[in-house]
């Protein structure tokens, strides 16, 4: 309690909190620069015979109305960035979701998570919806830890790999 009560009295009075500095401001300047944005799509056709577009967006700026993001849990990375995964059912009939999986590997080989999630649903590594009808479109957004390394979009029991490299 004594700490939280000392770095909240340090904060106050417009103090930067840095010796150097004595009540020195901070001002945020917007950025112009569009955000770092890596984006990878591949079709497939699953062992069901089903056939696929799938896309992962990592970076750039949140999708319009997404859904708070999902918190990796991360302690070594506590910032995230965006990221979308898109799966479109390219037949003329419905076709059962597949089996998909987000590995995701820091710069330093380190495992880490991403997390996505469809509308309101659980944030997860493993996306899951209903049956796509042709056509059907079916969009997660979440996030992952920023600070490089890559992410794959696997299927289970196929060899379908999508990697995309973090910004």
């Amino acid at each position: 309690m004594a700490v939280a009560t000392l770095a909240l009295a340090a904060g106050c009075g417009g103090d930067s909190g840095d010796p150097a500095t004595p009540g020195a401001q901070t001002t945020l300047v917007p950025s112009t620069a569009p955000p770092l944005r890596a984006e990878r799509s591949a079709e497939v056709v699953t062992n069901d015979g089903a056939r696929l577009r799938i896309t992962l967006a990592v970076g750039g700026a949140p999708v319009a109305g997404q859904a708070e993001a999902c918190a990796t849990g991360s302690p070594v990375a506590p910032a995230t960035v965006p990221v979308t995964l898109t799966v479109v059912n390219l037949g003329d009939r419905t076709a059962p979701f597949p089996p998909l999986r987000l590995e995701t590997t820091a710069a330093g080989g380190v495992e880490e998570r991403t997390l996505v999630r469809a509308g309101a649903g659980e944030c997860s590594p493993f996306p899951r919806v209903a049956p796509l009808g042709p056509g059907q479109t079916a969009v997660f957004t979440g996030s992952t830890p920023a600070g490089g390394g890559r992410i794959e979009v696997r299927i289970s029991e196929t060899d379908f790999v999508l990697p995309v490299t973090r910004p």
